[in-house]
């Protein structure tokens, strides 16, 4: 997917936004669901998935860093798992459950963006990988004006270097940048940099606030 040439940046200030769970369904609804069909508990496993504080060995990390396939990931997530199941469970069986819907848009949340793309809005997808690049929707996704994968740059959220580069990028201060996720852990080092951050959690909500940030920029068309 290639980037879009810029347009003029009227505003003065740049996005940054989440691929899974703000352009796509909920992943934390998608990972519960996968959970209690293997009878996982699934509060536990989140837990695991989403803290803060992972050990760079951890398959988490090493997937979203692209160190390992997703095969590999299916076999060493079984354990993490395990440790929240009282049945045996298969991680590339919780894996395939989780794929199956990850990928599913939100409309809504696509044009918005897609709209603020048109109005010269520098736009960056930064997004923790869970699968090959190519993998993404690209053909159904806005012309973003730069794409930042975790496989591809090295580095992952909620790592600050990802957003700096990100704004670096788009020729802004990260103070100019409104940076939309749906993990409060990605959002607090972005808000610590000087970031304005929106927590994702339905489509209506965030729109409303990116034009608040936007000043109208966003308005109907």
């Amino acid at each position: 997917m290639e980037p879009t040439s810029p347009l003029p940046n009227l505003s003065g200030r740049a996005l940054l936004v989440d691929f899974g769970g703000v352009l796509t369904v909920s992943v934390l609804e998608s990972f519960a669901a996968a959970c209690a069909a293997l009878g996982v508990d699934g509060p536990g496993f989140l837990r695991d998935c989403f803290s803060g504080t992972q050990s760079e060995d951890s398959p988490f990390v090493a997937l979203e860093l692209g160190k390992i396939s997703t095969e590999e990931f299916g076999a060493l997530v079984t354990p993490v798992l395990q440790r929240h199941s009282a049945r045996p469970v298969d991680g590339r069986d919780w894996y395939a459950a989780v794929e199956a819907v990850t990928w599913n848009l939100d409309d809504a949340m696509v044009e918005a963006i897609g709209g603020l793309v048109d109005e010269g809005i520098p736009t960056a997808l930064v997004s923790n990988s869970w699968g090959a690049t190519y993998s993404y929707p690209w053909e159904s996704l806005p012309r973003f004006t730069e794409v930042l994968v975790s496989r591809d740059v090295g580095m992952r959220k909620p790592d600050p270097a990802i957003y700096q580069l990100a704004a670096d990028r788009l020729g802004v201060s990260p103070s100019a940048c409104v940076f939309v996720d749906d993990l409060e852990v990605n959002l607090a080092p972005a808000r610590e940099m000087g970031m304005t951050t929106i927590l994702h959690e339905n489509s209506g909500h965030t729109i409303i606030e990116l034009r608040k940030f936007f000043d109208g920029v966003t308005g109907d068309r």
